[in-house]
């Protein structure tokens, strides 16, 4: 087997498992803005929602290029997460502590994705798949808010939740 072929493999594989991660955000994510109960975490998860819309229709336009039939597979550390926090929020009130929650959820799952968009892009890169390259990049470029990919909080959450908040949440 070529080391092209290979690497085409290893980029359709990373793109399945971003699409099928997205879809599933895709899911959970209103559900995580009506239980959020600070107005600017709501503010900044309703922004994630058309985001991760738009990512989905980058990730299909890849695959449409690289005439892929990927399969449904997703990460299990990324699978886990999502059905944990999919589960306590059906049980869970709006709180503090469910902010913080969905603040630490977003950070998880926000690294994870990273990877895997800073993977596929230097793949197709490497490929010499510009368009698929671009439509990776421009949604790594785009996730620099809510799920954040540049090793720092983000912007929107330094103040989310305010400290008296983040104190409530753990007492």
């Amino acid at each position: 087997m070529s080391l092209e072929k290979t690497l085409t493999e290893i980029l359709i594989e990373e793109i399945a498992e971003l699409y099928n991660l997205e879809t599933r955000l895709a899911g959970l994510l209103p559900k995580m803005v009506e239980k959020a109960s600070d107005a600017d975490l709501r503010s900044a998860m309703t922004r994630h929602v058309r985001e991760t819309e738009e990512h989905i229709g980058h990730l299909r336009r890849s695959i449409d290029l690289l005439a892929a039939c990927p399969d449904q597979s997703i990460g299990r550390t990324a699978m886990l997460q999502i059905a944990e926090d999919d589960e306590w929020m059906e049980e869970g009130e709006a709180g503090h502590a469910t902010d913080a929650s969905l603040i630490c959820f977003t950070h998880k799952i926000g690294n994870y994705k990273t990877a895997g968009y800073l993977n596929a892009a230097a793949f197709a890169r490497l490929l010499e798949l510009t368009e698929v390259a671009e439509l990776l990049e421009l949604s790594l470029k785009r996730s620099s808010g809510l799920m954040g990919h540049s090793g720092r909080q983000p912007d929107e959450f330094r103040s989310l939740p305010d400290e008296e908040v983040k104190m409530e949440a753990f007492l």
